[in-house]
């Protein structure tokens, strides 16, 4: 049986990427919003800029969890990998593929 604390460390560790992704988002999403007039009806750029952030961090976290899950053989091989939470075996490898395909789905929703 895998504890909480075990499982939340895992999934934050899955979903380590999506910080990178958040922050290039935020820097494109900034320099269209200083270099290009607002067309249309407005819209609540603060909203907006969280629903992407959150969109995007959902989408990268659900897909490196994915990978995570479907690589875990190799991963628990190699020296470099095997210490990643599905190829250890602190998180089920069904466990993964289904929290990554909940975040992806959640992400792009």
């Amino acid at each position: 049986m895998v504890t909480l604390p075990v499982l939340f460390a895992g999934t934050v560790s899955l979903s380590f990427t999506a910080v990178t992704v958040m922050v290039t988002v935020a820097v494109g999403f900034a320099l269209r919003w200083i270099t290009a007039p607002a067309v249309g009806r407005p819209v609540d750029m603060t909203l907006a800029l969280a629903l992407c952030l959150i969109g995007s961090a959902l989408s990268a976290a659900g897909a490196n969890t994915l990978n995570h899950a479907v690589e875990a053989p190799r991963d628990a091989r190699m020296v470099r990998t095997r210490e990643r939470p599905v190829a250890s075996g602190r998180i089920p490898p069904t466990r993964g593929l289904l929290l990554g395909a909940r975040m992806s789905v959640l992400g792009v929703g």
